[in-house]
């Protein structure tokens, strides 16, 4: 598996910005500080052939090896990594990894032995390297330590299956580069880069780059999570992330080029996976994330949600391969003010089976495949789903919604453009579809229009740009409905007029003054 430099570079460039905005430390007590680097010594000789442990305090004689630091370091204080390559496994608690964390400790990387007081992580990088013999970090614990400024690399967890997942097969692997266990980390300002949770052996890999289960305080930021594979030869689920049972918060990181597995075969989520649990995945950047090699006939190319709730918002999906490039089965998550755009799917955002209620509001989702919506709900697990205020676009043929059996769907507000049909209920006699206030153009039928239809014209700014804004004399302008929706997909108020726009935008009104009025 190679990584992708050119994504790699792109990645290192944005997540900076990114993190201009982010925290980077907790505000824990201040312990002491602690020193590691590829010249130091875990080990002090006094004479005799007798030697006393580096308690690594001294910046002008490190330590060798992170984890050195870490047995020697109390709550609360902080490793200062220098730049260089960190290897070299070992066993903890029936686990093998290069760094086991039982503590709430800070490693920080990108420092030189020369400056101790400035970490510069992209051009001084420190990377953990695990080299295919074992997982990179695990933590684990009633702990909250913090990870910034580190590269974690070449993780495998072939054969370790504690506390992994069984809901998609046995568990061969889970967390090939950092595995959390009922612990709250802090992981931030980390590239996360070829690791795998499962190289051989039988059973299903879950989360390649990251996974974490009963993690319920745990924050995922600001970092590029990039090549990672959930499952080289066989089943894979949550090819950069896997969340189970974990209401972490996961914002502002990317997630480029993971796969779910490298064969064509039963895969599920290429960039994440979550089972169960509330998080919170905002303003996160998926693209170029594959179920397997094929990018088809299975879910969740970038986003992949079973029993899982909690809220998906402000994400950017694009250039994602698979059967869809969003999959929900139960759960209540709300889905809103994502963008997805040009993924190689056949479906945008698949809505499949109950119990449980999903929310779509101001998403935008288009050129994703030939179904932009798909609501199908199965006999004794029936789907009941609410869209309010997106914008659908299809392809020129197939359905900006598709309705299949089993389903309650509510629809409002919402454009639907481009397909043949605009709503399709294919199973009527099980399937119920209550539509009001929403804006149909350039399809072929219109299908299920309910209650106060909108045809005209959204006139989007330029689409073939991805900027799906309303331009002037959009005949989504004030034709819709009010709702509990108050802002768009922006952030701006809604409604501005007297009633909401259609879609996910609220077009703003600017008012220009005669330049001698300026002054005034």
């Amino acid at each position: 598996m190679k990584s992708q430099h050119l994504f790699l570079a792109f990645a290192f460039g944005l997540g900076l910005a990114l993190l201009l905005a982010l925290p980077t430390a907790r505000a824990d007590a201040a312990g002491s500080l602690r020193y590691v680097a590829t010249t130091g010594r875990n080990a002090i000789p006094v004479g005799g052939g007798l030697f006393v442990l580096n308690d690594c305090k001294t910046s002008t004689d490190p330590c060798r090896t992170v984890q050195h630091a870490v047995n020697q370091a109390a709550a609360n204080d902080e490793i200062r990594v220098a730049t260089g390559v960190y290897t070299g496994v070992q066993a903890s608690s029936g686990m093998t990894q290069v760094v086991y964390i039982a503590k709430s400790v800070t490693i920080r990387g990108g420092y030189t032995t020369t400056n101790w007081g400035t970490s510069f992580p992209l051009t001084q990088p420190t990377t953990l390297d695990a080299q295919g013999l074992g997982r990179v970090v695990v933590i684990t614990g009633s702990v909250a330590p913090t990870l910034d400024g580190l590269v974690i690399a070449h993780g495998n967890a072939a054969g370790q299956t504690d506390e992994c997942p069984s809901i998609h097969g046995t568990a061969s692997g889970c967390g090939g580069g950092i595995f959390v266990y009922a612990a709250s980390p802090l992981i931030v300002n980390s590239t996360i880069t070829d690791n795998v949770a499962s190289a051989a052996g039988s059973g299903t890999g879950y989360g390649g780059g990251l996974y974490l289960k009963n993690a319920h305080g745990a924050v995922i930021s600001g970092n590029v999570i990039i090549s990672n594979t959930a499952r080289l030869t066989g089943f894979g689920d949550g090819g950069g992330l896997h969340l189970n049972s974990s209401s972490a918060q996961v914002r502002a990181n990317q997630f480029l080029n993971n796969y779910a597995t490298l064969q064509a075969t039963n895969c599920w989520g290429g960039g994440i996976s979550v089972y169960y649990g509330a998080p919170t995945v905002e303003g996160n950047i998926l693209r170029g994330n594959w179920v397997n090699p094929s990018g088809t006939n299975y879910p969740g190319a970038a986003i992949h949600l079973w029993s899982a709730s909690g809220t998906y918002s402000g994400n950017q999906i694009a250039e994602n391969h698979g059967q869809s490039a969003i999959w929900l089965s139960r759960g209540q998550p709300r889905l809103e003010s994502n963008q997805v755009i040009s993924n190689a799917t056949a479906i945008g955002v698949e809505l499949f089976s109950g119990p449980g209620v999903a929310t779509l509001a101001n998403n935008i989702v288009a050129r994703s495949g030939s179904q932009v919506i798909r609501a199908e709900g199965q006999s004794g697990q029936a789907l009941t789903a609410t869209l309010i205020h997106n914008t659908l676009v299809g392809p020129g043929g197939g359905s900006g919604i598709y309705v299949a059996g089993y389903t309650t769907l509510f629809v409002t507000n919402t454009i639907a453009v481009s397909a043949t049909w605009g709503i399709t209920n294919v199973s009527p006699t099980s399937a119920t579809v209550s539509a009001d206030h929403n804006l149909f153009w350039a399809n072929t039928y219109p299908g299920i229009q309910g209650t106060n239809p909108v045809s005209g014209d959204p006139r989007f700014v330029n689409p073939a740009a991805g900027d799906y804004h309303l331009g002037p004399g959009s005949a989504a302008i004030d034709a819709g409905v009010l709702t509990t929706v108050t802002i768009d997909i922006d952030g701006d108020p809604r409604p501005i007029g007297t009633l909401p726009d259609i879609g996910a935008d609220e077009r703003r009104m600017y008012a220009y003054l005669p330049l001698v009025l300026r002054n005034y």
